[in-house]
Parts: C-alpha cells; sequence; structure tokens
C-alpha cells in the first residue's frame, strides 16, 4: 500500500513537471506565433512592406508614363501619317520623301505644332552602305581606304556627309527593310552626324544599329518599325531625342545599353520593353 502511495507520487510528480514544460513550450510558441517578433507580426509586416514597395513601383511607372508618353502624342500622330518623327526639346521634327527619290522634306515644328522651318535633304549615297539584297538589309558602312578614324577606332567618317544622315529607301531598285550602320565589334560609330533620318519602309532596327554613335543626338523613326533588336543604341551617349512609333511589336533587350537614357524618350503602348 505504501508502495503504490509512494509509486502514485512520483507519477503526479512526473505529470505536473510536464504540464509545467508543456506550458513553458506553449508560452514559447505563442511568443514565437503572437510577440512583437513573432512569425504573424513578421508575416504583416512583409506584406506591408510588399504593398508599399508596390505602390512605390507603380508611382515609378505612372511617373515614368507621364514624363516619356504623354508629351509626344503631336510625334505619333506625325508617324502615323507616314512621316518619320521624333519630339525633341523645343518641339518636333518630322520626315517625308519629297516625291523625286532623291531628297526628303524635313520640317521643323515648335511645341504647338506650327511648322517653323522647311529643310530639303538627299538622300545619302547608295555606295556608302554595304546592302544585302536578299534580305534587304543594310549592314553597315562601306569603308575607305585610309580613314584613320575607323583604323584608330574614333569612328567612321562619312566625308561629305555631315550633321544629318538620310538612309535611303532603296539601295538600286531594292526596297531597304532593315537598317544596322555598325562595323564590327570594338569600332566606334559615326562620327560628325547628329541627326539620322529613317525612311518610312524600313521594318526592323538590327542588332547594334547604330552603337558607338557618339555625337548622335535625334533619330526620327517611321510607323514601319516592327522589330527593335538588342544594343541598337548602345553607348549612343549624346543622343537626346528619340521617339519609338507605335508599329513596333518586339523590342529586345539591353537596346539602350551603356547609354543614359534621351530626355526626350517615348516607348510605344503596345510594346513590352526592356532597355
Amino acid at each position: 500500500m505504501k508502495k503504490d502511495a509512494k509509486e502514485n507520487g512520483i507519477t503526479l510528480v512526473a505529470l505536473v513537471v510536464t504540464i509545467i514544460v508543456l506550458l513553458i513550450l506553449a508560452g514559447v510558441s505563442l511568443s514565437l506565433v503572437l510577440g512583437d517578433n513573432g512569425i504573424i507580426t513578421r508575416a504583416q509586416d512583409a506584406v506591408t512592406k510588399y504593398k508599399e514597395a508596390e505602390a512605390e513601383e507603380q508611382w515609378q511607372m505612372d511617373n515614368f508614363m507621364a514624363n516619356y508618353e504623354g508629351g509626344d502624342a503631336y510625334a505619333r500622330a506625325l508617324q502615323q501619317k507616314g512621316l518619320s518623327a521624333t519630339a525633341t526639346e523645343n518641339g518636333y521634327l518630322a520626315a517625308e520623301d519629297a516625291g523625286d527619290g532623291k531628297n526628303v522634306k524635313l520640317y521643323h515644328y515648335d511645341n504647338n505644332g506650327n511648322v517653323t522651318e522647311t529643310e530639303t535633304l538627299a538622300y545619302a549615297p547608295e555606295d556608302l552602305f554595304v546592302f544585302d539584297s536578299s534580305t534587304h538589309a543594310i549592314t553597315g558602312i562601306n569603308i575607305n581606304d585610309g580613314n584613320v578614324y575607323y583604323e584608330d577606332h574614333k569612328g567612321i567618317h562619312l566625308g561629305d556627309v555631315t550633321g544629318t544622315l538620310v538612309i535611303p529607301a532603296k539601295i538600286g531598285d531594292t526596297i531597304v527593310k532593315k537598317v544596322s550602320l555598325y562595323n564590327g565589334y570594338g569600332r566606334s560609330g559615326l562620327c560628325n552626324i547628329k541627326t539620322i533620318i529613317v525612311p518610312e519602309c524600313v521594318e526592323e532596327i538590327s542588332i547594334h544599329a547604330f552603337s558607338f554613335c557618339n555625337d548622335l543626338e535625334q533619330i526620327l523613326l517611321p510607323n514601319s518599325i516592327k522589330k527593335v533588336e538588342s544594343y541598337a543604341f548602345k553607348n549612343c551617349g549624346g543622343l537626346k531625342a528619340i521617339t519609338l512609333p507605335d508599329s513596333i511589336t518586339e523590342m529586345a533587350s539591353k537596346t539602350f545599353d551603356w547609354c543614359s537614357l534621351p530626355q526626350k524618350l517615348s516607348f510605344p503602348i503596345r510594346c513590352g520593353t526592356n532597355t
């Protein structure tokens, strides 16, 4: 009888100890779940931070779109009328064939859409370009012998062609559909060219198309462009204005690699972009 009582006492003590241990563990568990640094609190903090980050990202996107899309509606309207165009710091530039197949008319607009100046510019000589008629592609610039600029990696000097380069709509009897003026890795781009006009027939801006054109400030694109490949404007450090037309449906990554985004830059609304 005494033995049974002793055993019962030990069992009772063990039960009490077990209950105490369980209560302690329960308290620790509740603290881990409900405490100031508990799982629930941390989860709530994570949700809050996620929502804040999401709101910040949306604000940045809205701000980006307001700055880069809103002001270029007129340039887009000009593109949709068949002109090559871009918004600029002081208004707009637009170009169209002069009707003779040899020249283009370049129109300068103020911010209100009024024409302030009109120029007639000749297409660049056809023999300036390396052209693959089977793919309708300009693939580079013909380099004259003794071009020290190119050999010294300082850039391609186009001789008499300075200021504005007007890419021809045809080479011979073949329509130009793809453009790249890049002549190879490690070579700098065009020298003394500040404006490039792409004609209303080009459908693709090819890989490295205008890479390392450090003097380039603005480029006029038509609404025929469907595709812009990688590194198209790589290291164009002086680029100030470009309106990418709504016709673009495919735009590769790193389009503006090593390049500060232009002050006047507009992405097409329907195009997914990765700069």
